[in-house]
């Protein structure tokens, strides 16, 4: 399970490196100027990133912004915020802010198990689009060999748009579990 495909795995993405330099129809944008900083002070990590992509037919030049910082909470757990500002395939204002609580724990109950957690909220501010227009959800997983388990559920609004991000489809409320017993042979 985990973070790379299974309980975990977060759709709505608030931010998603790739949808910069692409426009509408997917046609490159050429990246006129931009910027990134990254760093952690103690459990403090940050990051920021500026873009300024060009204009393309009908759409105007513009930047494109993303900054997230996290804490590193408990021992092996993370907590942080996001705000994304533009929309690379509209002249429309965009803007998300979010907030998420990672959990793990290596050594649940002193057995050596893995329990993993998350839970989010973002609101994101579209011009033209008012209400309806958060995602939130929570997920937990225990991804261990010989028992594998994971519940999950989330909302996503209608009008939810992570114009910097990535979501499968708005207008949607989920709950999804599976349990999963795993034999082996010594």
């Amino acid at each position: 399970m985990g973070e790379k495909g299974g309980y975990l795995e977060r759709s709505p993405l608030p931010f998603h490196s790739r949808r910069i330099g692409l426009g509408r129809r997917r046609e490159p944008l050429d990246i006129l100027a931009g910027g990134k900083i990254t760093g952690r002070i103690g459990d403090l990590n940050f990051g920021l990133l500026n873009v300024m992509v060009d204009g393309f037919e009908d759409l105007e030049a513009k930047n494109l912004t993303v900054a997230r910082t996290s804490m590193n909470v408990l021992s092996e757990s993370e907590t942080g915020i996001i705000a994304t500002i533009g929309d690379p395939t509209s002249d429309d204002n965009n803007a998300l802010v979010g907030y998420d609580f990672n959990y793990k724990n290596s050594d649940f109950s002193g057995s050596g198990q893995t329990v993993e957690g998350n839970v989010y909220v973002m609101k994101s501010f579209t011009s033209d689009l008012s209400g309806n227009d958060f995602a939130y959800g929570a997920a937990l997983a225990y991804p261990n060999s010989a028992w594998e388990w994971g519940v999950k559920a989330e909302q996503i609004e209608k009008n939810f748009n992570p114009a910097l991000g990535f979501i499968e489809e708005a207008g949607v409320r989920q709950s999804m579990g599976q349990r999963v017993r795993t034999i082996w042979h010594e």
